[in-house]
């Protein structure tokens, strides 16, 4: 996104870089896997004192498992960020200068719904 000040001629501050996500879910039997890539590209397009940032790509996956009942669902997850420990920071952030996003990292969680 290229967002500018008309009377200045300045770009925006922190205006995010192009950026998405290809997410599948692949169900096998009652589990389901589902890999995740987010990206972003450089940002270079800068507000006076901002500096620029790289772009990145991550990729996450989820194992979920769920468990229908009379009465409940049971979901159970892991849940696997950033994979490949990769050191990125995001644009927007007003610490970007100080600290990179959480590198790899892991999850398990469990709920249980009553219906």
């Amino acid at each position: 996104m290229d967002a500018r000040f008309p009377d200045l001629g300045q770009h925006a501050p922190r205006i995010p870089p192009l950026n998405g996500q290809l997410k599948l879910g692949i169900p096998v039997g009652s589990l389901r896997i589902a890999p995740r890539l987010r990206w972003a590209a450089r940002m270079d397009r800068l507000y006076l004192d901002e500096t620029p940032t790289d772009g990145y790509g991550v990729v996450d996956m989820t194992l979920s498992w769920v468990r229908v009942t009379r009465t409940a669902t049971h979901h159970l997850a892991l849940v696997g960020h950033n994979l490949t420990d990769a050191t990125y920071r995001h644009h927007t952030s007003v610490i970007k200068d100080i600290a990179a996003r959480p590198g790899r990292g892991i999850r398990l969680s469990y709920s249980i719904r009553f219906y």
